[in-house]
């Protein structure tokens, strides 16, 4: 007799793939657009999160049954709010759910992951190399440190692993030729780069219409659903490369990206991210040199004298918005200079294993840093200062991962995106640590998984290959 098993594969194997991973994108819609109606209802009763609850039960069976879709959900909740007391954002329950379906599905249906190809193996090898080296440095902390740090330190690392989780369920998706995360995540992130424009311009019209909850409080800088302004930049860079690049080099639709473009460019000023910027400036010279070098000699020319303009005006805006003084701004940049140097010697006081993951807020003032700053303010010195130098050699190998896989089908325009959000996040991650904010993330791995691992098209039509020109 055929056994249960055998027979419950067979019939999962007559689910179309697509049905297997995709909700319809209806069905997305409207549990992304029931979030923020229901966060309202719930923060008129008082707190009441009953209706949450609800909503979050509802999306994780729909993340089982249809993971990519939850991955869509995931990516476009997790640049909202999240209330500290519910412990776990949803978006890393979501996350959480949409690997239980795709084990689910690789079990019952016996499909071969087509993300796990071999061009991508290295990334693959990397992000699990750097998962089990922070988890090896997080149970340090945990042996190492005060129980309330140790906590925070735990908190912090399920949304760092809940980011890496997040990037290879992408792969995967997009391999097997699902839009929906792509789709559904830059909706939540456009309303959430709108927002953060609107509470700018219009600092209480949110308040007036109850939907104060969508941002931190009242700011000089633009902050929206992300607290720190830092992150918003991050994230908005990233969208203005995508928009920048889809409507120079796509085919139709230029007047949808050129509006993305404006929106996260725009986004990204009003935060005054100055890290974001530069990395922004640095992506724009990396794109055009992968299509001429002749062009993006130009640009750095350009960039050089516009700079001579631009800079001082700009500072001079934070600076009037803000309230502040030039020599307050100098002493931040001092305070983030000494908890470079104070990494440094986290790193050579412990180079192989480092101190423990999220070490540095208890250790970082022992070691010179000033203003009571609890990162590195540096992704590259803070990753070996906590969590070892084969923690800091996977997050190099998957860079290099990306950057290669990228480079194999630079005809695509996508792929090309990938490589200028990784460049951004790179350049921006130099003055500000995000990897442990699953918001800036999110956004980041959604567009770089996509470039590096959606199926081509048949003819593929993007950048010209002029580089000798």
């Amino acid at each position: 007799m055929t056994s249960f098993g055998a027979w419950a594969s067979a019939q999962a194997r007559r689910i179309p793939a697509s049905t297997s991973i995709d909700a319809p994108i209806l069905l997305d819609i409207a549990a992304l657009v029931a979030f923020p109606i229901l966060r309202t209802l719930a923060n008129r009763s008082e707190g009441n999160d009953a209706l949450i609850g609800a909503w979050t039960v509802a999306v994780l069976v729909l993340a089982i049954r249809w993971p990519a879709s939850g991955l869509g959900i995931a990516a476009a909740v997790m640049v909202f709010p999240q209330p500290i007391r519910l412990g776990l954002a949803p978006s890393i329950a979501i996350i959480a759910a949409c690997s239980v379906g795709f084990a689910l599905d690789l079990a019952l249906r016996g499909q071969p992951n087509g993300a796990m190809r071999r061009r991508l193996a290295i990334v693959v090898a990397g992000v699990i190399g750097l998962a089990a080296a922070t988890l090896v440095a997080l149970f340090r902390s945990l042996l190492r440190l005060d129980p309330e740090i140790a906590v925070e330190a735990a908190r912090r690392w399920i949304e760092f692993g809940a980011g890496l989780a997040f990037f290879l369920m992408l792969l995967r998706a997009f391999s097997m030729g699902s839009k929906r995360p792509l789709i559904v995540g830059f909706i939540g992130i456009s309303a959430s780069l709108a927002i953060a424009l609107t509470d700018f311009v219009a600092p209480t019209f949110l308040r007036s219409v109850r939907l104060s909850w969508l941002t931190p409080g009242e700011s000089s800088r633009a902050t929206g659903p992300f607290i720190s302004p830092n992150r918003l930049g991050t994230v908005a860079g990233v969208v203005a490369i995508v928009g920048a690049c889809q409507a120079l080099f796509a085919r139709d639709r230029r007047w949808l990206w050129a509006g993305l473009l404006a929106l996260g460019a725009l986004a990204l000023i009003a935060s005054f991210s100055r890290g974001a910027l530069l990395g922004l400036v640095v992506a724009g010279g990396v794109v055009l040199a992968l299509r001429s070098r002749r062009v993006a000699a130009r640009y750095v020319a350009a960039v050089g004298i516009v700079a001579i303009v631009v800079v001082p005006l700009f500072v001079w805006a934070r600076l009037a918005g803000s309230g502040g003084t030039l020599d307050a701004l100098l002493e931040n940049d001092k305070g983030r200079f000494d908890a470079w140097l104070a990494g440094v010697r986290m790193i050579l006081a412990e180079p192989i294993f480092g101190h423990g993951f999220y070490a540095f807020r208890v250790l970082g003032e022992s070691y010179g840093a000033t203003d009571g700053l609890q990162t590195a303010h540096n992704e590259f010195i803070g990753l070996w200062a906590e969590s070892g130098v084969v923690a800091f050699a996977a997050y190099i190998v998957t860079a290099a991962g990306i950057v290669g896989c990228a480079l194999e089908r630079r005809a695509d325009p996508w792929a090309i995106v990938a490589i200028g959000a990784l460049t951004l996040f790179l350049v921006a991650t130099c003055f500000n640590l995000q990897s442990i904010y699953l918001t800036v993330v999110g956004p980041v791995w959604l567009v770089i998984a996509y470039g590096i691992a959606r199926p081509l098209p048949p003819a593929s039509v993007g950048l010209s290959d002029d580089r000798q020109s």
